[in-house]
């Protein structure tokens, strides 16, 4: 059975090749088409998210603060569309989608980074558009932590700073919340 099954498979492979070399258009459109296809559509789909609108609330004003704030701006992840003054303006610019992403740096950060304490910020991420929440997530919690650990701000050098940062990160969005916090 099995064998009679080949021939009638090889017969029928063979009758379209015969048809496919007989006529150069449907030759045409079976293998250069598809192929044309895969480079444009290559080419021109990227999913790679750049300049997320943010909104920073930067408590506590100082060179440190800046220093972070000026990383995560140069990472062309993300855009700053404007400052805001209290938490409720922070939540409300992400509520309205003037900006998908909010960074909050309280008072003491400075203070605690000075005194060898860990020193945290806020990554508040609205979760309604999973590509640009997980891309902020993933990108605010490298560059957070990364400044926080390895690097001394004003001393101009790399230094190992081991479980002195934290980064807390909030999604919010219309169906589901979650609230993932890293460490180091």
């Amino acid at each position: 059975m099995s064998s009679l099954f080949l021939r009638r498979t090889f017969s029928v492979a063979r009758k379209e090749v015969l048809h496919l070399l007989r006529d150069p258009a449907t030759l045409f459109f079976a293998l250069f088409i598809p192929v044309l296809e895969l480079f444009m559509l290559g080419y021109a789909i990227d999913m790679n998210v750049r300049n997320i609108r943010t909104v920073v609330l930067d408590l506590a004003r100082t060179q440190e603060s800046r220093a972070l704030l000026r990383a995560f701006e140069t990472s062309e992840d993300f855009e700053f569309i404007g400052t805001v003054q209290t938490d409720a303006a922070l939540s409300e610019a992400i509520v309205r989608g003037d900006a998908h992403v909010g960074i909050k740096i309280p008072e003491d950060y400075s203070r605690k980074l000075q005194a060898g304490q860990t020193a945290q910020i806020l990554i508040l991420v609205d979760g309604s558009v999973a590509s640009v929440a997980a891309e902020a997530v993933n990108v605010g919690n490298a560059l957070a932590l990364g400044s926080l650990c390895g690097w001394r701000w004003g001393t101009g050098r790399s230094r190992w700073n081991p479980g002195r940062a934290s980064c807390s990160t909030r999604t919010r969005g219309r169906r589901t919340s979650s609230s993932p916090v890293c460490s180091s």
